[in-house]
């Protein structure tokens, strides 16, 4: 309340008889043009969030991808695994590794030759639990025009001897491809979320799966999705069903009762219906943050986004911290070009002595991705938000 109150201050009076209208709380919002940054101010009943894109020039990942399947580490590292390549008008399917150090060189290849490993695939998901990078499922296209194969294997990548192991057991329910896997509080457990995640979820523990039943109003079948854990809550976002069509509500299930909820449905001062978004959490275990993603048009085309929408599941209301944006020239050099099928991942929190108390600074990493039909991006840009 004081840092709604103090931002107040700063308003024309106009502006200010406006927001003492609003009951519960006031929204300013400020934008500010520099060299690869741009900053916004979100302030709610209870405190302000204040945040920026950074571009990250520190390496880069060859070549251009989206799709990949990536992890957060307990040291601060990011692991990227896969993805779809698109380079010189070829089209591939990868099977490489890539890690992130912030405090080191960046993106850096594993050139490590493994005696076994998972096969090129794109659209998988993937956790961090008990210090492994554990891969489920995914699509591996193969020749042009076959459609491919959905895979069922689970894989683990010990992030202390970087060997892969191969799980003798299949994913329950088959093979399984554009879900999402999310780490429990603990990373001693993984959930799994899928098309086929109506009456049940999958649960990975004690290096086996299987299926956990759930109670409560359930997500329509759906993949493409987002998701993320807030607090002891799996918060899942939009996606598409078979046919394609889109939708933008939210549903969390509590992982101690396994009980669904809807949280809010889709709405017009919200995101707009789409699939291929990516998604987080704040550390306040109460805000959900999603990015990206691709919304379908009136003549059937696909139109990406880069828009950056922040929900509270307190209130269930959503705001929109950051629009598709563009400077005076037509460029995107401040901030994310409009795309999905990117990755969003967490990095280290920060405490500032800037103000007292002191602010908590949540950090993310937001990489690749692809304008559908148009071009792949290898770009990586650091998402900091000030609360």
């Amino acid at each position: 309340l004081a840092a709604a109150a103090a931002a107040c201050l700063l308003l024309p009076a106009s502006c200010l008889l406006y927001l003492l209208s609003l009951p519960f709380y006031c929204c300013v919002c400020r934008r500010e043009r520099r060299r690869k940054m741009m900053k916004f101010l979100l302030v709610t009943g209870s405190y302000a969030l204040e945040g920026k894109w950074i571009a990250n020039t520190n390496g880069k990942i060859t070549p251009p991808r989206s799709g990949a399947t990536a992890i957060s580490t307990d040291d601060n590292g990011i692991i990227l695994f896969s993805g779809y390549a698109e380079e010189n008008e070829s089209r591939r399917v990868l099977q490489d590794l890539w890690q992130f150090e912030e405090n080191k060189d960046g993106w850096s290849r594993c050139e490590k030759t493994f005696s076994s490993e998972p096969g090129a695939r794109l659209c998988s998901a993937g956790a961090f639990c008990e210090n492994e990078f554990v891969l489920f499922g995914g699509w591996d296209p193969e020749k042009e025009g076959t459609g491919g194969i959905i895979l069922d294997d689970i894989w683990s990548l010990n992030l202390a001897t970087f060997e892969w192991t191969q799980l003798e057991q299949k994913m329950p329910r088959g093979p399984c491809s554009r879900h999402i896997a999310c780490a429990l509080p603990g990373k001693k457990s993984i959930v799994v979320h899928s098309f086929r995640c109506l009456e049940s979820i999958l649960l990975y523990e004690d290096k086996t799966m299987r299926e956990q039943p759930t109670k409560g109003p359930a997500p329509s079948s759906r993949g493409l999705h987002s998701a993320a854990m807030v607090g002891d809550e799996l918060v899942v976002f939009g996606g598409a069903d078979k046919s394609g069509n889109m939708c933008a509500d939210v549903y969390a299930l509590h992982t101690k009762s396994w009980t669904w909820r809807k949280v809010i449905s889709q709405v017009e001062d919200g995101p707009t219906p789409r699939a291929g978004s990516c998604a987080a959490a704040l550390s306040d275990d109460r805000t959900f943050i999603m990015s990206c993603g691709a919304q379908r048009e009136s003549d059937g085309s696909l139109k990406p986004r880069a828009d950056l929408w922040a929900l509270d599941l307190s209130s269930a209301t959503w705001t929109k911290l950051l629009d598709d944006h563009h400077d005076a020239e037509g460029t995107f050099s401040v901030a994310p070009r409009p795309r999905n099928a990117a990755v969003l991942l967490p990095l280290s929190s920060l405490s500032t002595t800037s103000s007292i108390p002191s602010p908590i600074v949540d950090r993310f990493l937001l990489h690749g991705g692809w304008h559908p039909f148009q071009i792949t991006f290898d770009d990586t840009f650091i998402l900091e938000i000030r609360r």
